[in-house]
């Protein structure tokens, strides 16, 4: 007689263990406040860049692809050490809080970055017009930046935005 080997059961991807006790604020819903989708004349490479406000929470998501791209360089990952340089992370995460209206602009409080979480995207269209959809959960430690580089704050707090979900139309930069 022949025998089959048993199979695993496919097992679900599980994202690194988020701790809501650490949480000073935690967001789960946003409003869209831009999107653009962009080529870097020096690079060529596609951009695509949501801002999102939960009240007084600003959030600036980036998406970054290769040169000559039409995708992102990832879809769907987990944050980790890159994100403590957000410019050069292909996927980046930040919030400010405290944000208040100030005349054009707004004056804001502590910065954060993606530590731990995951994040798919689902959709980004390499072209204005098209869309941008996907979630994320993070947990966001206070940061200083300096040249590009977040540096932990001692005993800062952390935000944690809990399955975050985007879609919206993509425009151009202004």
């Amino acid at each position: 007689t022949e025998t089959t080997p048993e199979t695993e059961e496919p097992k679900e991807e599980v994202s690194p263990a988020l701790d809501d006790e650490a949480c000073s604020l935690t967001v789960s819903k946003v409003t869209i406040d831009a999107t653009t989708f962009s080529i870097d004349p020096a690079t060529k490479k596609p951009t695509w860049i949501v801002r999102a406000s939960d009240g007084s929470t600003f959030f600036t998501i980036v998406l970054r692809g290769a040169e000559g791209g039409d995708k992102p360089d990832q879809m769907k990952g987990e944050f980790g050490a890159e994100q403590r340089s957000p410019a050069a992370a292909s996927v980046s995460v930040m919030l400010q809080t405290e944000c208040e209206a100030h005349g054009d602009h707004y004056h804001c409080g502590p910065t954060y970055l993606a530590d731990k979480g995951s994040f798919e995207f689902t959709k980004a269209d390499a072209r204005v017009g098209g869309r941008i959809a996907g979630k994320f959960s993070t947990n966001a430690i206070a940061v200083t930046l300096k040249k590009g580089v977040g540096t932990p704050v001692a005993n800062g707090k952390t935000v944690c935005a809990r399955a975050v979900s985007i879609d919206a139309e993509l425009s151009a930069p202004n």
